[in-house]
């Protein structure tokens, strides 16, 4: 093996290492995020829960970074700690919203 190979693959391991560790990072960062948003809003009314969504939508158009599949996982993240009658009607306000 050449010192050339050997630097090389180090290199590489090096970055799959790296990128690991961030893509934990991220996982937990956005675990936590998801818990501290869960948090803020579990105790809010099905109505107010309703206007927040839209209004985030709404603003988000408005700034142009709209990003509905985004804002799909991020439902679909919340689907069992919320009625499913009122994750369809989320689902339904997303699409209606995405339409505007």
């Amino acid at each position: 093996m050449k010192l050339s190979e050997f630097v090389n693959g180090e290199n590489e391991k090096k970055e799959a290492k790296a990128k690991e560790k961030l893509e934990s990072k991220t996982s937990n960062a956005n675990e936590e995020e998801l818990t501290k948003l869960y948090n803020d809003m579990k105790d809010m009314s099905e109505d107010d829960l309703m206007k927040r969504l839209a209004d985030n939508i709404k603003e988000q158009k408005k700034r142009g970074d709209f990003d509905y599949d985004g804002l799909l996982n991020t439902l679909y993240s919340f689907k069992g700690l919320i009625p499913e009658e009122n994750f369809d009607r989320m689902i339904r306000i997303i699409d209606e919203l995405q339409k505007d």
